[in-house]
This record gives C-alpha cells, structure tokens and sequence, in this order.
C-alpha cells in the first residue's frame, strides 16, 4: 500500500474532485454543439525496476554497438536505478465544437495535457490542435496537430484507454525500434503541420491520408516530410485496417543538426550529407462485442539512409535495417463495475545493411513485453486501475526505457476520471 504522506497534492486535489457532479460522457465525434469539454486524467503511483544489463564480451551485433569494426561490447552497458515517483503520462483535458453551414460543417478541437509535476509553463503544451471542415459527400479534411492515419487507425484496443505513454504502452515495440536511434525512428507519430483527410463511409470502409511538413534545423535540409495512406473497414463486432507510412528524412540512425563528423568506425552517415527514407505497413484487426475487446497488429517496418557523397561514401556505413512486430491486447468485463486487460508484444532482431559491402549484424536484437491490467469504476466517470508490466530485451537490444540487454518491471496504481 502507498503511504498516503507520498500521495501527491494534485493526486489527492483530483480524487476530491470526485465529489462534484457527474459530467455525461461525451461521443466519439463530436456532435453539433459550438462547444464540448472533455477530459481523460489518470495520474498514478508508478515503481520501476531495471535488471543487469549486457557485460562486456557480449556479443550484440553492428546495430547494438553502432560500429563497422565490432559486435562485442567492451564494457558493461550503464545500469539504470530503479524509481518511484507519480505520473501523469498523456493526461489531458479537451474543447471541441462543431458548427453547420448548409451541406458543411466547420469544427474545431484542443487537447491540452495536464502534469501537476512541472510549472505552468512546462505543462502548457497541446496534445491534438486541429480545425476540420467536413461535407457528407467528400468527407472530413483537418489542419493542424494530431495523430496521422498510421497511429490513429493501429492498435484498436488500447489497455484500459490509460495506455498512451503509460508503462502498458507496446508502441515502441509495435512501432519502433530497439537500437540507439539519433532521430525519429517511431511510426506511433502525432505530429503538427499536418493535413489529414477522412473519406466517407462506403459499405462499412473509409480512405484516409496523412500529410505533414516538418521544418528540420541543418544547413543542408530545410524540410522532413511525413505521408501516410490507409483503409479502414467496420462491420459489426469486427474491424480491421491497412496502413503504411513514409518518412523522408528523419535520418533515424545519424540525425543531428550539430553532429560532428562520425568516425571512421562508426556506421553512422554524416548528417550533412545523408538522406533518408523510411517506410512502414501494419494491418490492424479487431473483434469487440459483448464482455470482450480483442486487438491485434502486424507491422513491417525498414529504415534506410543514403550519402549524396560521390561514391555514396566510405564504407561501413548504415543503409537499412528491417524488422517485423506483433502484439495482441484483450479486455474482459467481468462484472458491471470490474474489467480485465492484457497484452503482449514481440518485435524480431531483424536485419540491416552497410555500404560497401560490409556485413552487418543485428545479434542481440528484439524483444518483448507482456502487461497485465484492472480497472473498478466506482461512477461512471472515476476509475480505480492497476498495472503491471514486464519488458525483456536481447542483449543488444533497449526497449522499455531499458539499459541495454536489461529487463525492465513496472507496477502502477492509480485513478481515471473520464468523460468525453
């Protein structure tokens, strides 16, 4: 049991918030008030442990020790200590509104996330800012920040709709990777910039397209880009969806707008020079009827990078890497008030490339991780949960907040108050 002197302030503020009112809980979309307040809070008490990581001799692969010329670890990796502390993870509180005009509709929504830990200043940043016009005919286009099509189509059953940037969360399994990136290496992307466009529904499917410009801070590259294309289909208990997504220049392994030149044994690019292009699928299903709730995805994700050097430059540097990952997630309600969660993720070691025909490994690499869930809603609007996680690394790989080869274990307890 957590004492309660370690309960936070603004834990205890929250949980008296209880006593006030219920607020109905709003719909998916939004309806045709100018005006909504929503919201999905859920701090926690959260312990973390992080076991022995790889020692030195062990043998994990180019893409585990970002080397041309060894796969071997010379030191032991640097252990993690073990933390307990409260967390908000991606709280948040929204506004959103939508107005008619004839055939149109014109819309906006504002989510901003909520962190007592930090100051007001920290804390002030948006979590979706978008606008929308929307016509029955030609569907919903949105401008502004938000989840592309990739993220937001994915994983259908999200443990306890307390998952995202919690302990249960299996995306940087799902949709990352397990080695030391230096950029932007995950598919699970909200970003801003962005244009999104939803089709209308034709026999239970929708189109969706995911367009966003991103300025990047080098003197050679002005710009990154972001484009994703999906399917989605509804039909009863069941859904599924198709998804594939591309960046381009989001130089995973060498970013760095003031990274000095690699060494000559590293397999990073120069980052002056290198251009990249990464590309992922994931088909996403679904069946969710009575007491159950059962997710599952495949992904298929490959980064690569390339120099504009004459030559494509020295040899033994990065060219691609390729994994495929997979989790499944379920929920049970088991009574009224009492509900059950899992899930499990696995991403293989995969494989990779280096110029000039050097070989490359990736020995060391994958891993997966398994949560466990329940949740009590005392009202329809406040939750009790707890959760439990657990995160096994390969020797070479880092997936979890892990040290690397280290396996990590999570225990949260903590309350949701809901409504949208």
């Amino acid at each position: 049991m957590i004492p309660a002197c370690k309960l936070p302030a603004a834990l205890l503020f929250v949980i008296g918030a209880c006593a006030l009112p219920a607020i109905p809980a709003f719909a998916q979309e939004p309806g045709p008030s100018p005006f909504e307040f929503y919201y999905n809070l859920y701090p926690e008490w959260k312990v973390q442990t992080f076991g022995t990581p790889s020692t030195a001799g062990t043998n994990v692969g180019n893409m585990g020790t970002l080397r041309n010329d060894r796969v071997v670890l010379t030191s032991n990796a640097n252990p993690k200590a073990d933390t307990e502390d409260h967390e908000w993870s991606n709280s948040y509180i929204g506004f959103r509104g939508t107005f008619a005009q004839g055939t149109l509709s014109f819309g906006y929504d504002v989510q901003g996330l909520v962190d007592f830990q930090g100051s007001f200043q920290e804390n002030f940043r948006t979590r979706d800012a978008f606008v929308f016009v929307q016509h029955g005919n030609i569907g919903r286009f949105m401008l502004g920040q938000m989840d592309t099509v990739y993220k937001d189509w994915g994983d259908p059953v999200r443990m306890l709709r307390v998952s995202s940037s919690n302990i249960v969360s299996t995306s940087r399994i799902v949709s990352g990777v397990g080695w030391r990136a230096a950029g932007e290496a995950s598919f699970n992307n909200r970003t801003n910039r962005m244009l999104t466009w939803v089709s209308p529904k034709w026999s239970g499917f929708n189109l969706g397209v995911s367009h966003a410009v991103r300025p990047v801070e080098t003197a050679t590259r002005l710009k990154s880009t972001l484009t994703a294309v999906g399917v989605q289909w509804r039909d009863g208990p069941w859904y599924a969806a198709l998804v594939t997504e591309q960046h381009r220049d989001w130089l995973p392994m060498s970013f760095g707008p003031d990274a000095p030149a690699p060494a000559a044994t590293s397999i990073k690019n120069p980052a002056a020079t290198a251009t990249s292009r990464d590309h992922a699928w994931r088909l996403s299903g679904a069946w969710i009827k009575g007491p159950w709730r059962v997710g599952s995805d495949i992904a298929r994700m490959r980064y690569s990078e390339s120099d504009s050097v004459a030559g494509g430059g020295p040899p033994g540097k990065f060219r691609s890497y390729g994994n495929v990952a997979a989790q499944v997630s379920a929920e049970y309600k088991l009574t009224a008030r009492l509900r059950l969660a899992a899930n499990h993720a696995r991403a293989s070691a995969g494989s990779c490339s280096l110029s000039g025909g050097v070989a490359c490994s990736t020995r060391g690499l994958g891993g997966n991780h398994t949560s466990l869930g329940a949740m009590y809603s005392v009202t329809d609007i406040l939750h009790a949960f707890v959760l439990a996680t657990h995160t096994r690394n390969n020797p070479g790989a880092q997936y979890g907040s892990s040290a690397q080869g280290a396996n990590t274990s999570a225990y949260a307890i903590g309350i949701q108050l809901s409504a949208r």
